[in-house]
């Protein structure tokens, strides 16, 4: 082959190479967008969730506090027409100061497993492997390499 031929083909395959460079390392960069994402939607909804629940608790506090403070006031009244007239929202509300909150525990999550863990044959036999962090990046500061150095040979 002459010297152009080689240059072209020195060319394709360096393409080829930074093509499949790309192609990998966007196959990982989709995966991990698409596991933070669904990391992400798994905390805000539980997250979600809890708040929900102490909001509903909070309102039925304050409620309680308002009752409280209403009551307070009534029953400082002297004239017992007044009571008599407000008696359903007196019994009401000791009913509803009597009520327990049901609130009593949060459910949240207060730190990640930032491990990988996956199961791997060895020696025909499945073995649990788990990567902290730091090997993790470790192993991907090493992914890809470049390898089987090919000799074309051409003719001067």
């Amino acid at each position: 082959m002459e010297i152009k031929q080689y240059s072209l083909r020195l060319e394709r395959y360096k393409n080829e190479m930074v093509k499949k460079i790309d192609d990998g390392f966007k196959k990982i960069i989709n995966l991990l967008k698409d596991r933070k994402e669904i990391l992400t939607n798994e905390i805000e909804k539980k997250f979600s969730e809890e708040m929900e629940k102490i909001s509903y608790e909070e309102g039925r506090w304050i409620d309680k506090q308002d009752i409280s403070a209403k009551l307070k006031d009534l029953l400082k009244e002297k004239n017992a027409i007044v009571l008599l007239i407000n008696s359903k929202y007196i019994c009401e509300g000791i009913r509803t100061l009597n009520e327990k909150l049901e609130f009593k525990e949060m459910n949240v999550y207060n730190d990640l497993d930032e491990s990988l863990t996956f199961i791997k044959e060895i020696n025909n036999q499945n073995v649990e492997v788990s990567l902290s962090l730091d090997e993790i990046l470790a192993n991907f500061g090493e992914y890809m390499s470049a390898e089987n150095v090919n000799i074309l040979e051409y003719k001067a």
